[in-house]
């Protein structure tokens, strides 16, 4: 019980920080961490409209998880892009962690969020 009071108050630090970290592996991608500032993150209200509107690709339910999806925003938070429903869309696990790094990273010919739509 304990340990969970420690990790409890090491992510309210991070949050107060004013960054959060997620840690993942899929498909044998190696893990990585992504960081985005507080304010970059989408709000859940806006999460529940988009699955109320676009049911999950695998089961067709309208609120809670899509096994091997997550909802990603088309033109990315951190390049300026609007939460909003009509930048989002369903996204399997893999495609999303290789989207994330070129976003972060960019790739031999881009700087990260160069050549996204806009």
């Amino acid at each position: 019980m304990k340990w969970m009071i420690y990790i409890l108050i090491g992510f309210w630090l991070m949050m107060a920080a004013g960054v959060a970290s997620a840690v993942e592996t899929v498909d044998g991608l190696a893990p990585h961490v992504i960081e985005q500032k507080t304010d970059e993150i989408r709000s859940p209200a806006t999460v529940r409209n988009f699955k109320r509107i676009s049911p999950c690709p695998v089961n067709g339910r309208r609120s809670g998880l899509c096994p091997g999806y997550v909802v990603d925003h088309v033109l990315p938070l951190k390049c300026d892009g609007p939460d909003s429903v009509k930048n989002m869309q369903w996204q399997t696990k893999r495609d999303s962690l290789l989207k994330d790094r070129w976003e972060i990273h960019g790739d031999a010919t881009h700087k990260p969020c160069s050549g996204l739509p806009s």
